[in-house]
């Protein structure tokens, strides 16, 4: 069953209006943004053990729903274990685990930053358009 997003069609409309240079310098600024948020939660999960799989190595950079969407996942079928890490969890003995939280506080923490670095690009690609008509 695939998912429906409610107001889609007005998005991609919108996103039909926006110049094509100004789509260009943002989607260098998202692409930048995925790269530096993959690198630093890299960073930010421990390595476990190696027969298992690291976490780390399962993180997955790919295109989101639109073309100014881009995704960082984490886990996969070999790594199924990130959300009991981000959230806690029960062991096996009926113990509490407590949470290690990495990608949304690290979410958090970014997205102004990225936000910032979006809107810079495109701002500065608006101006451009407008001084070369």
């Amino acid at each position: 069953m695939a998912s429906r997003i409610e107001g889609l069609a007005r998005l991609k409309a919108k996103l039909e209006r926006i110049p094509a240079q100004v789509k260009t310098a943002a989607k260098g600024a998202l692409v930048q943004n995925q790269e530096e948020f993959a690198t630093r939660l890299a960073g930010l999960i421990g390595r476990g053990d190696p027969a298992r799989g690291h976490l780390a190595d399962s993180i997955e950079k790919g295109n989101g729903l639109h073309e100014l969407s881009l995704t960082v996942s984490l886990g996969n079928v070999r790594v199924p274990y990130p959300a009991h890490l981000e959230f806690g969890h029960k062991a096996p003995d009926g113990s509490h685990v407590p949470a290690k939280p990495a990608f949304y506080p690290l979410l958090r923490i970014s997205r102004k930053k990225f936000d910032a670095r979006v809107m810079r690009a495109a701002r500065k690609a608006i101006k451009a358009m407008g001084t070369t008509r």
